[in-house]
């Protein structure tokens, strides 16, 4: 950004340059496992779930242009009974890579939401390829995925995605968000279930 310039009784003052924020990934509550240290710039690793809200509140925040990056692993958003998890990834060059998302699994309510040019990849070159799932259960009490992205540049891609396949779940796209389905896509899979998908502004 440019040094803005005014003057005071004669004065010339300048102001400080700005200042660039740096990437930040960031959790809090109930996560396992966390980054060391906690925030970090970047968060890398291998074919290990990520539990976020696991029988309790628990958040992970990706914003600035930080990365979280799981080759050949998961995240769990919002599992088990009292689970309530919150995803978020916010602004240009902040991204989640896994080879699958689960959004409110098995008895857990969880929300992910990309916003600001924020990017999530569950792609996978395995034989079952990468997947989206939200509303996911076998047993346990009723549950909720919720996916929200919005702003130009938010941008969802993976190899399947599933809305709704066991509960209820929603997929909400907006202000020109793109959302990348690979092979299908799947609202409200099995009986009893609940998915819905709003596009608006697009």
């Amino acid at each position: 950004c440019g040094l803005p310039v005014s003057t005071i009784w004669g004065a010339v003052l300048l102001a400080l340059p700005c200042l660039a924020t740096a990437q930040s990934v960031t959790t809090s509550g109930s996560v396992f496992p966390n980054p060391t240290p906690n925030p970090s710039p970047t968060w890398n690793l291998v074919s290990m779930p990520i539990f976020v809200g696991n029988g309790a509140a628990g958040s992970l925040a990706i914003a600035n242009g930080g990365t979280v990056t799981n080759t050949g692993g998961n995240a769990v958003v919002g599992v088990n009974a009292g689970g309530n998890g919150l995803l978020t990834v916010d602004g240009p060059g902040s991204q989640l890579t896994v080879n699958e998302l689960y959004d409110g699994f098995e008895g857990g309510s969880g929300t992910v939401r990309v916003t600001n040019g924020g990017r999530i990849n569950a792609v996978s070159s395995g034989a079952n390829g990468g997947a989206i799932n939200l509303g996911q259960q076998v047993s346990g009490p009723p549950i909720a995925g919720i996916l929200t992205v919005d702003g130009a540049g938010s941008t969802v891609v993976s190899d399947t995605l599933d809305v709704g396949s066991d509960q209820q779940a929603s997929l909400t796209p907006s202000g020109g968000a793109s959302i990348v389905t690979n092979t299908i896509a799947i609202i409200g899979r099995n009986l009893g279930s609940s998915g819905s998908a709003s596009i608006t502004g697009a």
